[in-house]
């Protein structure tokens, strides 16, 4: 069953072309320019104690780079992300940060601190609030690039959305019945693009599906925008497309990735793959 998220697409949403220098701080709007982000060395993942946000952490942190983890609950997310055992080998390149992207936006930059790159992981998860959507996929997530952008050290976003933010195709399009959710999240890729920051927007299939085994019989597919209206992967293969856009920034940079996983097609390095996609335009 289809179980994932996103939204339409606001007029005059811009990709942005590479420009020859970057000042250190961002101009967050639409006329916006960045220029390609080096390798990242520091990450702050918010929703990094989410069913994706963690494996994200736990990719990026297995690669060698440092996260900050972004949390709610420090004492918690420390739990999903290391496991209760505490044994995760590389658990001393994790911080904790707490952060509350819908109650406290404000403390979003004291949060990223000195991480060169942001990652969105977030998502509204409870069905009972209908305006949750709106607060975390659009307005907490808008906020998040934001914030990026006024730091100045932020070299690269990534955001992990869904498929059917742009266009209308099924089963994708279905994910609106909660509470218009792929509109709210198309908003928060707009503020992104527009952000001035080198940007990845991660869309993927449908995630309820598949364990984390799924790789084990199912090899990731990329498609530019709009290419899959539907199909599945795993949360795992999420966070290795979301670590590896983020250490080959040549190849990743402004540009949206949309993510299934098919056994009939062969396995391949996934920057060979993020190689072949367009950059982005609308």
């Amino acid at each position: 069953m289809w179980q994932r998220c996103v939204s339409p697409r606001p007029a005059h949403a811009r990709a942005l072309p590479f420009a020859g220098t970057r000042s250190r701080r961002a101009t967050f709007g639409a006329g916006a320019t960045s220029s390609p982000p080096t390798m990242v060395s520091k990450v702050f993942v918010a929703g990094g104690a989410g069913r994706t946000g963690a494996r994200v952490v736990r990719a990026l942190a297995t690669r060698g780079i440092s996260v900050r983890v972004g949390c709610r609950d420090v004492e918690a997310a420390r739990k999903t992300v290391e496991g209760t055992s505490g044994t995760f080998a590389q658990s001393a390149l994790l911080t904790y940060v707490p952060v509350d992207v819908v109650e406290r936006p404000e403390g979003l930059r004291a949060a990223i601190g000195d991480a060169d790159a942001v990652v969105s992981a977030l998502g509204a998860t409870s069905a009972s609030n209908p305006a949750l959507p709106y607060k975390v996929d659009s307005v907490g997530t808008s906020a998040l690039f934001q914030a990026a952008a006024e730091t100045g050290n932020v070299e690269h976003a990534v955001m992990v959305s869904s498929l059917g933010t742009e266009k209308v195709k099924f089963p994708a399009a279905l994910l609106n019945l909660f509470w218009g959710i792929l509109l709210w999240k198309r908003q928060a890729e707009v503020a992104l693009v527009k952000s001035g920051i080198p940007y990845t927007i991660v869309r993927p299939g449908g995630l309820e599906a598949a364990g984390d085994d799924y790789g084990d019989t199912h090899n990731v597919v990329l498609g530019s925008a709009n290419a899959f209206g539907g199909g599945t992967v795993s949360r795992m293969q999420v966070a290795d497309v979301v670590a590896e856009a983020l250490i080959n920034p040549d190849v990743s940079a402004n540009k949206v990735v949309e993510i299934i996983a098919k056994d009939d097609v062969p396995k391949r390095p996934i920057k060979d793959l993020l190689a072949t996609l367009p950059v982005y335009s609308v």
